[in-house]
């Protein structure tokens, strides 16, 4: 609060300094008080929707986690397989590790995700495969 009040008072000097020793290059008008208050809606809206899309990215971690989190919990009930269960859950570790290292590092390196979200999904591919060769 003391930043705002210091470069208002700034603002405020120079104001009156430029006032003081007739600087003014532009006549105080109704078109000029119109353009200053168009600006400010404008820069208004321009934050105010910038500021929802912060909003929205603030959850986009604790989404992901709990996605990821409901997955943990599924692979338990998806096989009766312990090693295959055992195994799903190192690979959606491995998943979180590297979402959580790319979060950590405020770098996204995709490639890095897609190749630890590739192993869960060729362990579920190849269980599923064995499944319906097993009813056929």
């Amino acid at each position: 609060m003391l930043k705002v009040f210091g470069f208002v008072a700034v603002l405020v000097v120079t104001k009156a300094a430029i006032h003081y020793f007739e600087l003014d290059f532009v006549a105080i008008s109704p078109l000029v008080t119109a353009f200053v208050g168009r600006v400010i809606f404008i820069i208004a809206i321009i934050l105010a929707g910038t500021l929802s899309d912060y909003k929205e990215s603030e959850k986009i971690p604790s989404e992901l986690a709990a996605s990821i989190l409901i997955l943990y919990k599924d692979v338990r009930m998806a096989s009766t397989d312990n090693e295959k269960i055992s195994t799903m859950r190192d690979r959606i570790r491995k998943l979180l590790t590297t979402i959580n290292s790319n979060f950590k590092s405020n770098v996204w390196k995709q490639r890095d995700v897609n190749l630890a979200m590739d192993k869960p999904k060729i362990l579920y591919l190849s269980r599923t495969k064995e499944r319906h060769h097993n009813l056929s």
